[in-house]
């Protein structure tokens, strides 16, 4: 069974590595919680799968295709939201 985390852990370490990995190209942009990260440009569709990566790896979670929409990963909140879903879902593994 996964570690349990709460919202603001998941939501720190998602945001941390949103300004470590994208930000540096917007050296002045504050980012919020909130902001929409492809339409501020923050994440194009290459930084998209190095973020599901990032997902995947950090919490132990499978971001499957149908997952991959701007509803799960759009912002910080949005992603956090989806993340403690994910983590809550039954394993469907068989051994």
């Amino acid at each position: 069974m996964a570690p349990v985390l709460n919202d603001a852990d998941v939501r720190d370490r998602i945001r941390r590595y949103v300004e470590a990995t994208f930000l540096c190209m917007h050296p002045n942009l504050k980012l919020r919680d909130e902001d929409w990260l492809m339409k501020k440009g923050i994440v194009d569709s290459m930084g998209a799968i190095q973020l599901v990566k990032f997902l995947e790896a950090e919490f132990g979670v499978e971001v499957c295709g149908d997952n991959i929409t701007e509803e799960n990963l759009g912002s910080v909140a949005v992603i956090t939201r989806f993340i403690i879903r994910q983590r809550t879902l039954p394993s469907d593994r068989t051994a």
